[in-house]
C-alpha cells in the first residue's frame, strides 16, 4: 500500500509538473534560508565558549550612575583584579587583556604583529592549548613573548621558534629584546579578542584607589561552584574602602555574553556584534519558510480539483477519511523530504555567497554540525506536517456521491483561509521591504553624511613614535607635487578618541559633559579640511602657539608657584568645536577663558564640528591642542587624484628612508570609516535578499490562488464572454479581490514595520526620520508585483474559448 501511495504521489507530481516545480522550489529556498541562518546563528552564539570553564570567566565593567543612562566601560583600575582575588576566596585568578599593533624586528626585518598584553596569570584564566613550550613559565618574565602557530610559521618557517630573539625599538630610542618562550594554538575566529603574540605586563604594586588610577580591561576566573551573584552583590560594600563612589558600581559580565551583549559598553573589546541582529535574522528566515509553507497549502488545494475522482473512487471502495488523510499527509511528508534534499544542495552552493554577504567564514561542515542539522530537520519536519494537515483534511472530506453530479465532487473551496494567508504573506513581504529600505537609508546616512572634514584622498600611515626630525619627514613628503598636505595627530580615525574626559555640567548638575582632546600639529585643520568658524587656528605666525604650556605648568608646580601655574593653564591657547561652545553656553567663545577641571585654557578659535568616531554614537565635544613632542602618532597625508599609485609608492619610499625598522602600511580614511558599519552592512545585505525572496515567493502564492479562482469560475468567465464582456474587463474583475488583499496587507504591515524599525533606530545617535513615502513605496512595489502576477493568470483565462468552458453544461 505504501508503495502504491508513493507511485500515485510521483504520478501526481509529474502530471502537475509546473505546480509541483514551483512548490518544490519555494519550499527548498525557504528551507535553505533556514539552514544557512541556523549555521550563522550557531556560530555567533559559540563565541568564547571554546575556552575550558568559559562559564566561570567574567569581564569586569565599571558602571557610573551619575548620568542617565548609566555609563559603562571595561576600563577598570589596574590593581582591581588582584584586589578581588585577595578579598574574595571565590576568585581563582585574574588578568588584564588589551591589544595594540606593534612593529618588531625579526632577523632585521620589520614585522607588524597584533600584540596582546596580559598578566602572568593569563593562561590560568584563558586556557589556550600549547603547541610547544611550558604554560606555567611562558609569561613569567616580561622579556618573554608567546606566538600563535600562524605567527610562528610566518616569522620562523620550518623551525621551532622557542628560544629565538626578536626586538622592539621604543619611542625613546632604546631597544627591548624578547625571547620566544612558547607557541600556542591560533586564537579561534569565534573569540571576542584576537592577536598574533602574547606579552606579559606585571601589575604594579600600587594600592587600589578609585579616585586616581590607570585603567585596563580585566577578567577574573572563579573557582568551581562559586556563588558569583553573592560576590557581585558584595562588591559595592567591599570596595567602598578603596574610595568606590556610591554612584559607581563594578559589574561582572559573563565571558560568553561579551560578543553579543557588550555593544553599549565603552570598551576595547573586538569582534562585537548585537544580539538583536540574531533575533532579526532568525525571525526573517522563519518568516520566509512560513511564506513558502503557505504557498504549499495554496498550491496543493489549487491542484486538488484534479484529484476529486481519485478520492471518490477510493471512498467508494471503502477508504475511510482518516486513511485518505494519512495518504495525503504522507505525500506531503515525502514532498518535504525532496525539498530538504534540494535545500541542502542549495545551501552548499550558496555558502560562499552567504559567507561573503555576512563577512564570516562558515565551512560546509558547520552546516552539518549535529546541533545544526538536528534543529534544521526538526523545523523541516514540523513545517511539513503542519503544511500537509490542512490539504489532507480538505481533500478527504469530499463526498463520493457528489462526484456523479458535479465534476468538482461537491468540492466548494472557501477563500476565507486563503485570503488570510495571502494577506499574511504580503504583510511579511511589505515588512521586509520597509525594513530593507530603512536599513539602506540609515547606511546611506552613515556613508554620506558630512563629517566636518574631507575624507576623500586622505591616507593614514601606521601609528609610530616620532623621535627625530618629524618636520623633515613631513617636508620630504610635501616635496612631491601630488601630496598636497600632511599632518601628525594622536588620533585614530574611526577608532575613538584616545584622550578623553568628562565632568559635571557646571550649569546643570544632572548632566555630564564628555569631551576629547585632539593633539595634533598646526597643519591638522588644513590637512583634514576642517573649517574655522570663528577666531583663528594655531599658526606659526604667533610665537605663543609654540610654547609648551604643559611643561611650563609642571615647572611652576614643581617650584610650588600655584598662582603662576594657574595663570599658565588659563593662558594655554585652545581651539574648540561649535558643539562644545554651545554646551558651555558661550555666546562669544573667542578669547573666553575656560576653567573647568581638565578643560583649562583661552579659546583662540572655534572650528566646525568634525566626527572622528562612528556616527552610531554621539561625537564627544572636542578640544584641539597643538603638540610638539610625539609619543604615538598617526600621520595623515592628503594626495590629489592625479596619480594615486605613484603617490603611495613615493610615500612608502620616504617612510622606509626615515623609519627603516617600521613596517609600512596605509589605509584610506574612507575605508577606515566604512569598517565601522560592518554589522549594518551585513544586515542590509541579508534583508535585501530576504525581501526579494519574500516578494517572489508571495507572488507564487498569488499565482496559485489566481489559478484556484480561475478553475472555480471557469463557467462564469465563459458566460461573461458570451454576453460580450471584454478581456480587460474580465481580468480586472478577477483581479479586484487580490488588489484589496494586498492593500489590507499594507495597512496591517505598515504600523508593525514602523514600530520595529523605530526601535532599531533608537540606538543610533545620528539617525534618519522614517518617512511615510517608504510605506507607500513598499506597498506600491508589492501591489505592482501582485497585480502583474494575477493579470498574467487571469488574462490567459479571459482569452480562452468560452465554448470549452460551457460544453459540459
Amino acid at each position: 500500500m505504501i508503495k502504491n501511495y508513493i507511485t500515485i504521489g510521483y504520478r501526481n507530481f509529474r502530471k502537475g509538473h509546473v505546480y509541483s516545480f514551483i512548490n518544490l522550489a519555494g519550499l527548498a529556498v525557504g528551507l535553505s534560508s533556514v539552514m544557512l541562518i541556523i549555521a550563522y546563528i550557531t556560530y555567533e552564539l559559540s563565541f568564547d565558549k571554546h575556552f575550558p570553564h568559559a562559564d566561570r570567566i567574567y569581564q569586569m565593567v565599571m558602571e557610573s550612575e551619575e548620568t542617565s543612562p548609566a555609563e559603562r566601560t571595561t576600563l577598570t583600575p589596574e590593581p582591581l583584579g588582584k584586589t578581588l582575588a585577595a578579598e574574595f576566596f571565590e576568585v581563582e585568578s585574574s588578568t588584564a587583556l588589551y591589544s595594540n599593533k606593534m612593529t618588531y624586528l625579526v632577523n632585521d626585518r620589520p614585522v607588524e604583529l597584533n600584540a596582546i598584553f596580559v598578566n602572568p596569570d593569563f593562561f590560568r584564566v584563558f586556557d589556550l592549548r600549547m603547541v610547544t613550550g611550558n604554560k606555567a613559565t611562558a609569561l613569567k618574565d616580561e622579556s618573554g613573548i608567546v606566538l600563535t602557530r600562524q605567527a610562528a610559521e610566518k616569522l620562523y618557517p620550518g623551525v621551532n621558534p622557542v628560544g629565538k630573539t626578536m626586538s622592539w625599538n621604543s619611542y625613546n630610542g632604546s631597544v627591548t629584546y624578547y625571547t620566544v618562550t612558547a607557541v600556542v594554538q591560533d586564537i579561534p575566529a569565534n573569540t571576542h579578542f584576537t592577536g598574533d603574540a602574547i606579552l606579559a605586563r606585571h601589575v604594579s604594586n600600587q594600592p587600589l584607589n578609585f579616585q586616581a588610577y590607570s585603567s585596563v580591561p580585566q577578567y577574573i576566573r572563579f573557582k568551581p561552584n562559586a556563588d558569583v551573584a553573592r560576590v557581585e552583590a558584595s562588591l559595592q560594600k567591599t570596595l567602598t574602602k578603596y574610595h568606590l563612589s556610591k554612584t559607581t558600581h563594578v559589574r561582572l559580565l559573563p565571558l560568553t555574553d561579551i560578543h553579543l551583549r557588550a555593544g553599549k559598553i565603552s570598551s576595547f573589546n573586538l569582534n562585537l556584534s548585537d544580539i538583536r541582529y540574531i533575533y532579526m535574522l532568525g525571525t526573517a528566515a522563519l518568516l520566509i519558510l512560513v511564506i513558502a509553507c503557505i504557498n504549499y497549502v495554496n498550491l496543493t488545494t489549487a491542484h486538488a480539483l484534479q484529484r476529486v475522482k481519485e478520492v471518490g473512487i477510493r471512498k467508494t471502495l471503502g477508504s475511510g477519511r482518516w486513511q485518505l488523510a494519512s495518504q495525503f499527509i504522507g505525500e506531503s511528508f515525502l514532498f518535504f523530504v525532496f525539498a530538504n534534499v534540494l535545500a541542502v544542495v542549495i545551501s552548499i552552493l550558496l555558502l560562499p555567497v552567504f559567507n561573503k554577504m555576512l563577512q564570516v567564514n562558515l565551512l560546509v561542515s558547520s552546516l552539518f554540525a549535529f546541533q545544526n542539522i538536528s534543529l534544521f530537520f526538526i523545523i523541516a519536519l514540523a513545517a511539513g506536517l503542519l503544511s500537509g494537515v490542512y490539504p489532507a483534511l480538505f481533500l478527504s472530506r469530499m463526498q463520493p456521491a457528489s462526484i456523479l453530479k458535479d465534476r468538482s465532487g461537491g468540492l466548494k473551496i472557501s477563500f476565507s483561509l486563503r485570503k488570510v494567508l495571502i494577506v499574511f504573506q504580503f504583510g511579511i513581504s511589505i515588512v521586509l521591504i520597509v525594513a530593507t529600505m530603512i536599513v539602506w537609508q540609515q547606511l546611506n546616512l552613515f556613508h554620506n553624511r558630512p563629517l566636518g572634514f574631507n575624507k576623500q584622498h586622505l591616507l593614514l600611515l601606521p601609528s609610530i613614535h616620532l623621535q627625530n626630525s618629524p618636520e623633515a619627514f613631513k617636508k620630504k613628503l610635501l616635496d612631491n607635487p601630488n601630496i598636497t598636505a600632511a599632518s601628525f595627530a594622536e588620533l585614530d580615525l574611526g577608532g575613538g578618541i584616545g584622550n578623553s574626559s568628562s565632568m559635571p555640567d557646571p550649569l546643570d548638575s544632572t548632566r555630564r559633559l564628555h569631551f576629547g582632546f585632539v593633539y595634533a600639529d598646526m597643519d591638522f585643520p588644513a590637512t583634514m579640511g576642517i573649517k574655522v568658524e570663528g577666531g583663528r587656528s594655531f599658526s606659526k605666525k604667533f610665537p605663543g602657539d609654540y610654547l609648551n604650556y604643559d611643561s611650563l605648568v609642571s615647572v611652576a608646580s614643581a617650584k610650588s608657584n600655584k598662582k603662576l601655574a594657574d595663570e599658565l593653564l588659563y593662558q594655554n591657547p585652545i581651539v574648540i568645536t561649535q558643539s562644545l561652545a554651545k554646551a558651555l553656553r558661550l555666546k562669544n567663545p573667542v578669547n573666553e577663558v575656560i576653567r573647568l577641571g581638565a578643560l583649562q585654557g583661552t579659546v583662540i578659535g572655534v572650528v566646525r564640528d568634525f566626527q572622528v568616531t562612528t556616527l552610531k554614537e554621539a561625537s564627544p565635544l572636542l578640544v584641539y591642542k597643538p603638540k610638539k613632542s610625539w609619543f604615538s602618532t598617526t600621520t595623515y597625508v592628503r594626495v590629489n587624484n592625479r596619480n594615486i599609485p605613484e603617490s603611495i609608492a613615493y610615500i612608502e619610499k620616504t617612510w622606509k628612508e626615515f623609519f627603516p625598522d617600521k613596517a609600512f602600511e596605509y589605509t584610506f580614511a574612507d575605508d577606515n570609516l566604512q569598517k565601522l558599519y560592518a554589522s549594518e552592512n551585513r544586515l542590509a545585505s541579508i534583508f535585501t535578499s530576504f525581501a526579494l525572496l519574500a516578494i517572489a515567493i508571495s507572488a507564487l502564492g498569488l499565482f496559485s490562488l489566481a489559478a484556484l479562482m480561475v478553475k472555480q469560475r471557469t463557467k462564469e468567465i465563459g458566460i461573461r464572454k458570451v454576453l460580450g464582456a471584454s478581456v480587460s474587463g474580465i481580468a480586472m474583475l478577477l483581479s479586484r479581490d487580490f488588489i484589496l488583499l494586498i492593500l489590507v496587507a499594507a495597512i496591517i504591515a505598515s504600523p508593525l514595520a514602523w514600530y520595529g524599525m523605530e526601535q532599531w533606530l533608537q540606538d543610533f545617535a545620528n539617525r534618519i526620520d522614517i518617512q511615510w513615502t517608504i510605506f507607500i513605496a513598499a506597498a506600491s512595489l508589492a501591489l505592482f508585483i501582485g497585480v502583474l502576477t494575477v493579470f498574467l493568470q487571469t488574462i490567459r483565462a479571459a482569452k480562452s474559448n468560452p465554448i470549452e468552458a460551457l460544453k459540459t453544461e
